[in-house]
Formats: structure tokens, sequence, C-alpha cells
């Protein structure tokens, strides 16, 4: 300690006040980051689970398991693997000599996260999942390394040596999902589109169909729509527009669930409620003791250059 001291005090004045800034935004980093996570577990513990069918609109937590929309399906980019949501990182050796040693460190040359919807389902109904913003813990996590920039699935997977290192995090298909965010119901607002607005458009459909149209109205069978006989066309037009406004009014929403309109937490995980709180409380409590032993680095170089 006492030849560390003395180091400190030896030090140039610019190289000396670098450490102390750096020192001092990691205390606080470190420090912002404990208050964060604990902040987050303790609206985990407070917000009570609801079902999708009986959720309310606005911040809810949720339940259930992952499953995909229909459609194209989600695969993820370095192991071609089906699943819900996906992130990676493919990351190059980069090796230096410096006064005489050589220093190895790895440099980030891709990256990605998957912004697909994806299907939280429990036993009342299905919500859509916007996983835009959201912090993902996710539990299915492969890492290795090997000598291509972009890995192909089915090269063997080294886990140590070669030039590159990848890591791939998913949620799976079927998976137990939890998620914390903005519940919202979308539902066609059929007051949105005057009816006299639908009823010509559908009335320029049928005229487009000048056969159809003819078979349907021309009553008199002149071969042409007289005012009467389009007065039956406009009212048939009208008959279906309030028919299909009707049926859109009654169909049952779209639920979504999205990143909130404030900076409250945006949480999904494929871990149960009880364990996501206690990850967050443990890295809490891990930042908090980092920040602590930061402290105490920038207090000690501190009183050593000045006592």
């Amino acid at each position: 300690m006492d030849e560390l001291a003395l180091a400190v005090r030896a030090a140039q004045s610019s190289e000396f006040w670098f450490w102390v800034l750096i020192l001092g935004a990691l205390v606080l980093l470190t420090g912002r980051a404990a208050v964060t996570r604990h902040h987050r577990a303790h609206i985990i513990d407070d917000i009570p689970t609801s079902r999708v069918r009986s959720a309310s609109q606005g911040y809810i937590e949720l339940q259930g398991q992952s499953r995909l929309l229909p459609g194209p399906p989600i695969v993820s980019p370095l192991t071609a693997t089906r699943c819900c949501w996906w992130s990676f990182r493919v990351e190059q050796k980069v090796v230096r000599r410096r006064r005489g040693r050589t220093e190895v460190s790895w440099r980030t040359i891709g990256k990605g996260t998957s912004e697909e919807p994806f299907l939280l389902t429990d036993d009342t109904g299905d919500c859509v999942v916007d996983p835009w913003g959201a912090e993902v813990l996710s539990v299915s996590a492969d890492r290795w390394h090997g000598d291509l920039r972009q890995p192909r699935p089915q090269m063997r997977r080294r886990r140590l040596g070669g030039n590159y290192r990848y890591s791939e995090r998913r949620l799976e298909i079927g998976g137990p999902l939890y998620a914390i965010g903005w519940f919202r119901t979308e539902r066609e607002n059929v007051a949105d589109t005057p009816v006299e607005d639908e009823v010509r458009e559908l009335l320029g459909h049928w005229k487009r169909d000048q056969a159809s149209l003819l078979r349907r109205f021309d009553e008199n069978r002149d071969g042409n729509i007289d005012v009467d006989e389009w007065e039956v066309a406009r009212s048939a037009a009208l008959a279906e527009v309030e028919k299909a406004r009707h049926q859109r009014a009654v169909r049952p929403g779209l639920d979504v669930l999205s990143h909130p309109p404030d900076d409250r937490p945006y949480l999904l995980a494929a871990l149960p409620q009880p364990h996501v709180a206690r990850r967050l409380r443990g890295s809490a409590l891990f930042f908090v003791l980092l920040a602590m032993l930061l402290a105490g680095c920038l207090t000690f170089i501190l009183s050593a250059r000045f006592t």
C-alpha cells in the first residue's frame, strides 16, 4: 500500500486527475445501476399479475408462455434456431504490442436484436408482444469461438480459440414468459370513416363490374341502370356497409403489450416473477458492493495525494 501511495504522489497531475474522473464516473454509474435495479424489483413486487382477458388498459404484469404469431417463423441469425426473440453479438480479436507486452482485446463487429412481434399466451387468451425497447432476461444462450466472421449454423462450436467469438440469446417457443409493460386493446373505430364514403367506395367497386351490376339491378333489362334502379343499388350498398360496420364494431380487439409511454421499465423474461425480482435484487446488491469498492479506491488515491 505504501508503494501504491508513493506512485500516486509521483504521478503527473494530468494522469492523476484523469483517474480521479474515471473512478468518480464509475462510482456514479454503478450507484445509478444499483438504484435502478432495486427500483425495478420493487415495482415487480408491487404490481399484481393480470390475465390477458381481464387485463386493464395501462401498465400491467402478465405471465404465460411465448408463442409465434401465424406467418413466417422467427429464426436466430447465428444458430438458425426457431425462437420468439433473439439477440446476437460477433466480436473480433484484436492483438496489440504495447511496451513489450502483448495485449488482447475484443472489438464488436456485428450485433442485432429481433424486433418481430410474438405472442404471450395464458389460459384466458393471447396478447401480442412488441419487443422493441424491452430489457430481455433470457435463459437460452450460446457462446462460442471460431474463425469465420459469419459463423455457419452447423459449424463445430469451440469454447476457446479462434479470431472471433459469438454470443446469442433467445426466448424459446413455448417457454415460460414473464412480462411487465404497457397493455392496450386496439379496436377498429368505425366512426373514423363516414358511412357515405364507404357506400361511395362500394358502389365504385360494383360499377367496375358492369355485367354483375346489370345482372343485379337492371330490373327492366334495357341494358342501363336508370335513376330508380340506381337508388335500389345504393340502398343495397348502404345495407352491406352498415352490416360490415356492425361486424367490425363487435369484433374482439387486438391486445398488445409494448414499451410504456413514460420511463417505467419494460421487461420480458423467460423466468417466473419471483425469480425476476430476485435476480434484479441480486444485481442491485452487486452494483452496491462495486460502487463501495470504487469509492474506496477513489478515497485512497485522494488521501494519498493530499495527505
